[in-house]
C-alpha cells in the first residue's frame, strides 16, 4: 500500500501530467527544469497559467522565483504548493514577499474503497460517457458554468476533448443528463498510480438534487472498471461534506498563491 507521502506526490504527478496533455493547444506551454514544473498560455486565466511545483531548497530561491514570474510578462497565474514542492513553508514565504498573495487551499482527498459508501440510483440522470462531438459541447456547459470559463479557455477544453480525449484509453469524460437536460459533467484520469476524479460541476437549476454525488458515484466505478489503484480528488471547501460523506479522507493541503501583474514587488 502507497503511503500518504508518496501518495501526495503521486496525486500531483497526476494533475501535472493532465496539465502536460493540453501542450500545444493554441499555444499553450508545459514545461520543467531544475527550479519548477510550469505551464503557459496566452489565456488571460490564472488556471490556465501554473507554476505546479517548484524547488523551496533551491539555494538561490527569491532569485529564482523572480526570474520564472518574469517570464510570465503581463499574465496572471497561480503558483501551487503542495508535497512535491521541497520546503513549502520557505517557498511560501519567499512567494508573497515577491507579490503573490495567498489565493486558497485545497483539500486533496483519497477514498479507502473499503469505505466508499455509494449512493442508490437516480431513476432520472442518465449519464453518458464523452464519445461525440455534441458530447463535448453538452460537456463544456456545466464545465464552464462551474469554473467560470472564458471563451478562449472555452476553446481550449473544445479541442482537447474532441481531439485528445476521445477513445483515449486512461481518461474518461462523461455528461449527465437530468430529464433528458444537461445537468453535469465528471471526468477521471489515470496517471501515476492514482485515478484522479476531476470538474464535478453541476448547472445551477439541477444543484442539490443529488446529481453530483452520482456523478462522483459513476466516475469512481468507471475508473476502477479500468484501473485497480487509488481513487482521489482535490477539493474545495465547499465541496468538502459531499466527499466526506461519500468516504473520501484527507491526505494534504495544496496551498495557491496568486499573482497579477499589477502586484506590488518589494526589492
Amino acid at each position: 500500500m502507497v503511503n500518504a507521502v508518496e501518495l501526495g506526490k503521486n496525486v500531483e504527478a497526476n494533475f501535472n501530467a493532465g496539465c502536460e496533455g493540453g501542450r500545444g493547444i493554441n499555444g499553450f506551454e508545459y514545461s520543467a527544469d531544475g527550479f519548477s514544473t510550469r505551464c503557459r498560455s496566452l489565456y488571460k486565466t490564472p488556471w490556465m497559467n501554473l507554476i505546479l511545483q517548484a524547488d523551496g531548497d533551491h539555494p538561490d530561491l527569491e532569485k529564482q522565483v523572480r526570474a520564472t514570474i518574469s517570464e510570465y510578462e503581463n499574465a496572471p497565474m497561480l503558483w501551487r504548493v503542495g508535497p512535491a514542492s521541497a520546503n513549502s513553508e520557505a517557498l511560501g514565504l519567499v512567494l508573497e514577499k515577491s507579490g503573490l498573495i495567498f489565493s486558497c487551499i485545497e483539500p486533496a482527498l483519497r477514498l479507502p474503497l473499503d469505505k466508499f459508501n455509494e449512493s442508490g440510483a437516480l431513476e432520472r440522470l442518465r449519464i453518458e460517457e464523452m464519445s461525440t462531438a455534441k458530447h463535448v459541447e453538452d460537456f463544456l456547459i456545466p464545465f464552464c458554468e462551474g469554473f467560470s470559463v472564458p471563451t478562449d479557455v472555452a476553446d481550449h477544453f473544445r479541442i482537447l476533448g474532441r481531439d485528445r480525449v476521445i477513445g483515449s484509453k486512461n481518461q474518461k469524460w462523461f455528461v449527465g443528463y437530468f430529464d433528458g437536460q444537461v445537468a453535469a459533467c465528471a471526468t477521471w484520469f489515470a496517471n501515476s498510480g492514482v485515478n484522479m476524479i476531476y470538474n464535478i460541476c453541476t448547472v445551477e437549476p439541477f444543484r442539490r438534487r443529488g446529481i453530483a454525488r452520482r456523478m462522483v458515484d459513476h466516475v469512481v466505478k468507471s475508473s476502477l472498471a479500468h484501473y485497480q489503484q487509488p481513487v482521489c480528488l482535490f477539493s474545495s471547501e465547499a465541496g468538502l461534506s459531499l466527499y466526506e460523506s461519500i468516504g473520501f479522507e484527507l491526505i494534504f493541503y495544496r496551498t495557491d498563491y496568486a499573482y497579477q501583474p499589477d502586484n506590488p514587488v518589494d526589492e
